[in-house]
């Protein structure tokens, strides 16, 4: 979805009836980028303000690497841009991609979902390639499931037994399993690093290679 000045071709327009208004402007997914510029991130973030603005739902808001903390006074998100999402009233999903292995402290999870309580149809936040506390508090009013994706697993938070659960399991991710998938997934993520290093310096020895070449 590139268009983000769609919605302003209602200004001066007289509201529609939330229906009418859902059916004209059909949901949307937005993506705010790290590899965004900075230009692009804000007109985006103008987009979801609008969509907010003119009660049009935005089906999920994903924070592509873009994510650096919550401003708990505020209520708003910060991006690494040191933008800051305030207005996102309409989003029904919220996916939150860090850089591999993140850490993720309890309070920061619990000022990240307290902040999204300004989400009345919110149904789902989604953490992706980070690592989360076993035990995590959730805000009073947080209806929404809050999921997360660990090295080819979905885990959802069971607040009865306070325990992340497998997807489509009974099976909860006690200390030990947590300890035992968050160090696989660590060492999964250190290899990979360890292999895209070794792969670079090969490929930089082999342009030298081919320079020498070339120069005889």
């Amino acid at each position: 979805m590139e268009d983000y000045d769609s919605l302003d071709k209602s200004a001066g327009k007289p509201k529609a009836s939330k229906e009418l208004h859902a059916e004209r402007y059909p949901e949307r997914q937005v993506v705010i980028s790290k590899q965004h510029s900075k230009e692009k991130q804000e007109m985006i973030i103008r987009f979801i303000q609008k969509a907010a603005e003119n009660e049009v739902p935005i089906s999920s808001i994903l924070l592509e690497e873009s994510f650096a903390g919550v401003d708990s006074r505020q209520g708003c998100i910060i991006l690494s841009s040191e933008l800051r999402l305030v207005h996102f009233f309409t989003a029904r999903n919220i996916e939150i991609e860090t850089e591999e292995a993140h850490k993720f402290s309890e309070l920061e999870i619990f000022e990240l979902l307290n902040c999204t309580k300004q989400c009345g149809n919110l149904t789902k936040i989604m953490f992706t390639y980070c690592i989360l506390p076993q035990f995590i508090n959730i805000p009073q009013g947080i209806d929404a499931k809050v999921g997360w994706y660990l090295y080819g697993g979905y885990y959802y938070f069971d607040v009865a037994n306070s325990l992340w659960q497998c997807e489509n399991t009974i099976r909860l991710l006690n200390g030990e399993l947590h300890s035992e998938r968050v160090s696989t997934y660590q060492t999964a993520c250190r290899d990979e690093i360890r292999m895209a290093k070794n792969e670079g310096a090969h490929n930089e020895q082999k342009g030298k290679n081919q320079a020498r070449v070339k120069a005889k």
